[in-house]
């Protein structure tokens, strides 16, 4: 049988944010739950400087907060041997290279073939006996750039920073015919209520709004660099599609051209919300960009 050994507390120096503030206070700043953060006062789990902190303790600057975070963080799903990048890493984040064919989680937990599966193995190897908390989704056969928090702080600061629009999306895509200039797309989207699993435009539907602009161009294709605005469902897909120019592969929304699914998540590019450092992850582009030379 297995076993961890590494303790599971989550670590990190104040800085100003956090200067004459209470545990409650500096929770809220990385946008817990307040459910959560009276769980983790009821049941003693913080320290200021390897002390105990009572409601009304005050941080200072440089003092050292640690979280016993043991109650929220165990192994959710099966680990599963096979090919993983680590794009990045620290005490707080995993920044993989998700490949094509994968969707991130099973259905459920005693399933494997998914993403989260291959990370889970990963943390098993480095003895961690962690919650997979993967921050955002990517569609199965999209690729790149896929960020995972290691616990529930980081995980919320990160969800606040992508619902906030606050994490700069870089996808490359290479889409059907020529495209010669840049562009932008404004077409709120809405889910098709004839066609499971798609979307569509609709005045009704969530504001989307999608920027473009073309890196190279080939007989019968463009390739594209494209940033979201917004953050929805199958948004680069439909977008495109619907000014004329579907992703290549992508017989969902109208591609012609026989090919995997070419759409990658080439960067992101936020402020780290615990260590307050510039991150830039690149992701590189898969052999089936290499590939195709339509």
């Amino acid at each position: 049988m297995y076993h961890y050994v590494k303790e599971k507390y989550f670590h990190m120096k104040i800085g100003p944010m956090g200067h004459k503030k209470t545990i409650k206070e500096i929770l809220q700043q990385y946008h817990v739950a307040q459910r959560k953060i009276h769980q983790l006062l009821l049941h003693h789990c913080c320290y200021r400087n390897g002390e105990e902190v009572e409601p009304d303790t005050l941080f200072l600057i440089h003092d050292y907060l640690s979280i016993d975070i043991s109650l929220y963080e165990k192994m959710d799903y099966l680990p599963e041997k096979g090919p993983l990048t680590v794009l990045y890493e620290d005490d707080y984040l995993l920044v993989i290279n998700k490949p094509a064919g994968r969707i991130i989680y099973p259905d459920q937990p005693n399933k494997t073939g998914t993403i989260v599966n291959l990370v889970a193995q990963y943390y098993r190897e480095q003895q961690l006996d962690l919650t997979l908390r993967h921050c955002h989704r990517l569609d199965k056969d999209t690729t790149g750039c896929l960020i995972f928090a290691k616990d529930l702080i980081t995980q919320s600061a990160m969800t606040h920073l992508f619902e906030t629009h606050q994490i700069k999306k870089i996808y490359w895509a290479k889409v059907e015919g020529k495209i010669t200039k840049p562009g932008r797309i404004d077409l709120p989207m809405a889910k098709d209520r004839h066609n499971n699993g798609k979307m569509v435009v609709s005045s009704t539907g969530q504001k989307a709004t999608t920027f473009y602009k073309p890196l190279g161009r080939a007989s019968q294709s463009t390739l594209v660099e494209v940033q979201i605005a917004t953050g929805r469902t199958h948004q680069i897909r439909l977008h495109m599609a619907t000014i004329g120019h579907p992703i290549i592969g992508d017989i969902l929304y109208g591609s012609t051209i026989a090919s995997p699914l070419l759409l990658h998540c080439k960067s992101l590019e936020w402020i780290h919300p615990i260590t307050q450092n510039k991150l830039v992850i690149v992701s590189p582009l898969p052999p089936s960009f290499q590939k195709d030379k339509k």
